[in-house]
This record gives C-alpha cells, structure tokens and sequence, in this order.
C-alpha cells in the first residue's frame, strides 16, 4: 500500500537526512503531503467499517423480516376468517391458493398429440 512506502520513505529520511532538501522539498512538506494520505486512508477504512456494520445490519433486518411476513401469510391462510384465497391474502402481496401451480407439467394425451400432428 502507498502509505506504508511513504512512511517508510519519511522515516529514512528523518533518520539519515533530516536536513537535506530533494525535488526542492523539506521534510516536513513530504511529512505534510503523507499526513494528507494518512487522514484520507484513516477516513475511508472508517467509512468502509460503517459501511460493513450497515450491510451487516441490513442482512440482518431483513432475514428478520422474511421469518416475519412468512409468520404473517401462515397466520392469514389459517385465519378462519380469512384463509387461503381471501382478499387479504392478495392484498398483501401473496399468491392466493387457488392461483398456485402445482408444479406438474401437463402430458398430452395420445388423441392430442395425433390432432396437433395433423394440423
């Protein structure tokens, strides 16, 4: 990452050429230039843990959530009142029970599959 090399850079050159000038520039304008780079690195690794925490907190509403609206079809759908195909069931957002496949694929019969031959 650039700001260990710029610490590393800065360190070397406080320790072996303090008061030496390069590229026109004091140590302490490198020193000022990296605490830049330190605050800014410093600043996004806060936002990216806020950003983790949020994401995390999200899942986890979420999850929660989806535990509590199956809770609520389930207590719709065995509501006396109410129960499988009611309005309520629609109004919520579910698929009534009369509106659900069953998930078989229809077969033709052996009459269907000669009459759809023939046109």
């Amino acid at each position: 990452m650039l700001i260990k090399r710029l610490r590393k850079q800065e360190a070397a050159w406080a320790e072996l050429a303090m008061e030496d000038e390069f590229a026109g520039m004091k140590l302490d304008d490198f020193r000022s230039i990296v605490s830049e780079v330190d605050t800014a690195v410093s600043n996004l690794d806060k936002c990216n843990a806020l950003v983790s925490a949020g994401i995390k907190a999200r899942r986890e509403a979420e999850e929660r959530a989806r535990k509590m609206s199956k809770r609520l079809a389930l207590a719709i759908k065995s509501h006396p009142k109410h129960g499988e195909d009611s309005v309520l069931i629609r109004a919520s957002g579910f698929k009534p029970e009369s509106e659900i496949r069953n998930g078989r694929k229809k077969t033709s019969t052996p009459v269907d599959a000669k009459a759809a031959l023939l046109q």
